[in-house]
């Protein structure tokens, strides 16, 4: 695997986690410290789905330059999707436990 595409790969995570995190904050989708927390303070949600859309995007982006056949790249693009769609909804509170 080439080193730019790792590179490639970082850099669209890093800013993704960025906007996700103000757009958590414009929200206030935030997770309140319990006594089950790790943390302290208010946290905002949502940053993982970042990694989640990199990662289709890097699948979609190998399946189109064929190194990878086409069937695993949508059978796991679909289920990250699916993952992900999930995720944004639970962060949102809309799933229950």
């Amino acid at each position: 695997m080439p080193w730019w595409l790792l590179f490639l790969a970082f850099v669209l995570a890093w800013i993704l986690t960025g906007a996700l995190r103000r757009y958590a904050l414009a929200r206030n989708v935030m997770d309140v410290p319990n006594a089950r927390s790790s943390h302290k303070i208010p946290t905002p949600r949502g940053g993982g789905i970042s990694f989640v859309i990199t990662f289709v995007a890097g699948m979609l982006f190998l399946g189109m330059t064929g190194a990878l056949a086409w069937q695993a790249v949508m059978g796991i693009a679909v289920a990250g999707a699916w993952i992900a769609l999930i995720g944004f909804l639970d962060d949102h509170g809309h799933i229950q436990a």
